[in-house]
């Protein structure tokens, strides 16, 4: 439960997440699918890891670390959660 919250917590802060409360209690989708873009996504979890990293890395993995993040922007920059789901 406690890895659940968190990942909740998390969704909720970056407004992917809504929580209900009152007869029935839960979470729906805090914006529609087609305005989360999947970079959004990723980088609400990665972003606490690529910070600590940064501050503690050689320049040498810094470099690296920001040299995949520019790749992974390019390449899932635009794909939102909507194209995502089943048809």
């Amino acid at each position: 439960m406690e890895v659940i919250d968190h990942i909740a917590a998390r969704l909720k802060s970056h407004a992917f997440l809504a929580e209900v409360q009152g007869d029935k209690e839960g979470f729906i989708p805090g914006r529609a699918a087609g305005s989360i873009s999947l970079q959004d996504v990723l980088a609400a979890f990665r972003s606490t890891d690529l910070e600590a990293a940064l501050g503690t890395t050689s320049p040498e993995l810094a470099t690296l670390i920001k040299d995949l993040e520019d790749a992974r922007q390019a390449r899932i920059g635009a794909i939102t959660i909507a194209e995502l789901m089943p048809k």
